[in-house]
């Protein structure tokens, strides 16, 4: 009885370690994908919307400048945000490995 109660009690302690990590990592999850949002109401803000789909329509590479004005206001190591994404989830899946073991 001794026994199951200690693996119950550890169970329990385990479970609530990795309902943390993955609230956690959920933030960190979502909060590039919240910057990039962010820096697209930036570029809308910059731009009427009536010059944001003339560029959609007509000039893509202007639309692309503006694009990456709103970078200098982003800050990432990361090339894009699929690969900040990737890497993210990477380490996430890491560490809830490592504690899962």
């Amino acid at each position: 009885a001794a026994t199951l109660q200690l693996v119950q009690t550890q169970m329990e302690g385990w479970k609530q370690m990795l309902s943390q990590e993955m609230k956690t990592s959920r933030h960190d999850l979502c909060q590039p994908l919240e910057d990039e949002g962010q820096r697209a109401i930036r570029l809308l803000r910059r731009l009427s919307l009536l010059r944001f789909y003339q560029y959609c329509l007509t000039d893509e590479a202007a639309l692309r400048k503006e694009w990456e004005r709103t970078k200098t206001s982003y800050s990432t190591t990361y090339s894009t945000l699929s690969d900040e994404m990737k890497s993210l989830g990477s380490e996430v899946a890491d560490s809830i490995a490592t504690q899962g073991r």
